[in-house]
Formats: C-alpha cells, structure tokens, sequence
C-alpha cells in the first residue's frame, strides 16, 4: 500500500492555530491534551481525529506503526464543513478575521467530539442554559429553533456570538441562560450550530448502520433531564412543607 494509506497524520499547524483562536484554546495543557493529540486521514485535514495516548503510541509513534493497517480509531472532533455526503461544496473566502466558509468557521464540531473539546475550550463558543431551552433543542432534533422561542438569556448570549459551531452545557437549576456559571455535569455537553438566520440547531450525524443512534442519545438525554426536574420539584415541595 501507499505511505500513507490507512495512517493517521499529526494535524496541520495552521489548522490547530485556528481551531484554538476560534475555541479560546491555550496552555500547556491544551497543548499536550489535545492539539497533540489531533491526527487526520489526509494532507486535507478534512476531520479531525483525537486519538488516545495509548493508541498514540502504539499505532502512530511505535517503531513498528508503518507496518499496521489502523482502520478505524479515535473520536472525530471537527469536520470541514461541505465534505460530508450529501452537502453542498462551497469554497472558502479570506476576510480579516481568517478563512470563513459561507461566513461560518470552516470546521464544525461533532457530538462525538463536544465532550472532549468541553474540557479544553474557553468561553466564547460556550452557552449555558436551563433545562427548558435544553428540551427544546433535543425534542426538535435537527431543525432550527429561533432564538427568539428560548428564554431571554440563553438568546441574548447566543446573539452576541458569531455563527457557527458552539458547545451547549445544562446550567445549574435555578440559573438562567447564558455564558458561564455552574454546569450541571449531568448532561453531558452538546455541539449545536448557531445559524446566520438566529436559530440554533443540534445536529446529531450517523454513521452508516447506526441510522437510528442520534435519536436514541436524545431521548435518554431528555428522559435524564425529566427525572431531574421531577426530583427538583419533588424537593421544592418538601422543603415547602408539601407531601
């Protein structure tokens, strides 16, 4: 087979520079945790690939690495938007503030990836919001939610950042919307696409033979974020004095 062939390559440079300008990534231990951690099929960097320190070294670093087929590894965590099947290819255009797709950042994030770059990214891609807006995003899977449906908060926060891929966390109960402030660690962070247009849209994409596997997480999600809200509600009414 070619050199290249069923091998994972370090990401490009440039690439990791952007990603970390976009998602206020830094440090040492973004650094070391993730940027060095991020691999791609190809010389196009058209996913990008975080692959675990053990396979790392075993299958990209290992003096032997050459001689293994890797297949499949690894958790997807940004792919170069109009490279997947079915979307539409447009090219991308220079502006001041760097190369923009449609005026959108050229990579978008993967559900698969939200949960590793969580643990990386700053603040200025990140909306916390309550558990109602949070419902709302997953009943409607797939489809555009104007910002304007979801509480005040969560809009306003929303509106003040640019179009494009951001991470949606639950916020503590009793919190409103918006950036920062306590996470509840119980729903697991979410990639959603916020849209020129105002919406914001969670969309889960499938692999071939797991069709059905997008629908499925969201309604565990939904149905975790129901007995929550029923144990709150219980707890209110008892420390209330109702039974």
């Amino acid at each position: 087979r070619g050199p290249q062939e069923h091998r994972y390559l370090p990401a490009d440079a440039q690439v990791l520079a952007s990603l970390a300008e976009e998602w206020g990534m830094s440090g040492d231990n973004y650094r070391t945790q993730l940027a060095a951690h991020l691999f791609t099929r190809s010389d196009k960097n058209r996913a990008l690939t975080y692959l675990s320190p053990g396979v790392k070294e075993h299958c990209v670093e290992a003096v032997g690495a050459n001689r293994l087929k890797c297949v499949w590894s690894g958790v997807r965590c940004w792919e170069l938007r109009g490279t997947a099947e079915g979307e539409q290819k447009e090219t991308y255009a220079s502006t001041s503030e760097g190369v923009k797709f449609g005026g959108v950042f050229p990579y978008r994030l993967t559900q698969e990836g939200a949960a590793i770059v969580a643990c990386h990214a700053g603040e200025r891609r990140r909306l916390a919001v309550p558990a109602r807006d949070l419902k709302q995003l997953l009943k409607e899977l797939g489809v555009d939610v104007p910002l304007k449906s979801l509480t005040p908060a969560t809009a306003n926060a929303a509106r003040a950042m640019s179009p494009g891929s951001c991470i949606v966390e639950l916020k503590m109960s009793g919190g409103g919307g918006g950036r920062g402030g306590a996470v509840d660690s119980s729903c697991p962070p979410l990639a959603v696409e916020l849209t020129a247009e105002g919406t914001l849209r969670v969309e889960w994409r499938f692999r071939k033979g797991l069709e059905g596997a997008p629908k499925s997480a969201a309604a565990a999600i939904l149905r975790k974020l129901e007995a929550n809200s029923a144990s709150n509600q219980q707890q209110g009414n008892q420390e209330q004095g109702y039974y």
